[in-house]
């Protein structure tokens, strides 16, 4: 129920897609760049563990609250237990986010 990848990118062909029972994803010190990629482990219900510290989209801004708001199964990011805190500014990020997508609609309606 473990998996441990270096150089990765996930792709939705990916075998470890295929086995949703997973719980523990290793894949630190690769070369994720886009957020869009942590998406594609929702199909991984049963991940309570995931390591990503090392890529790319570590650095960017609002990385662990995106990725506890995609993947709200998570009990450990990074070797880091994931605490009430974390949730609720996770939750808060979400809301903020999908604000900024919808006035960002509108004004492109506008226009």
């Amino acid at each position: 129920k473990q998996w441990y990848q270096r150089r990765v990118a996930i792709t939705a062909g990916d075998a470890l897609l295929q086995f949703p029972n997973i719980t523990t994803l290793y894949l630190h010190g690769n070369q994720l760049m886009s957020l869009n990629e942590v998406k594609r482990l929702s199909g991984l219900p049963g991940l309570r563990t995931l390591t990503l510290h090392g890529n790319p989209l570590e650095a960017l801004d609002g990385y662990r609250q995106f990725v506890l708001g995609t993947l709200p199964s998570l009990k450990q990011l990074d070797f880091s237990s994931v605490t009430k805190q974390d949730r609720a500014d996770a939750e808060n990020w979400k809301k903020l986010c999908s604000k900024k997508m919808k006035m960002s609609k509108k004004k492109k309606a506008a226009e």
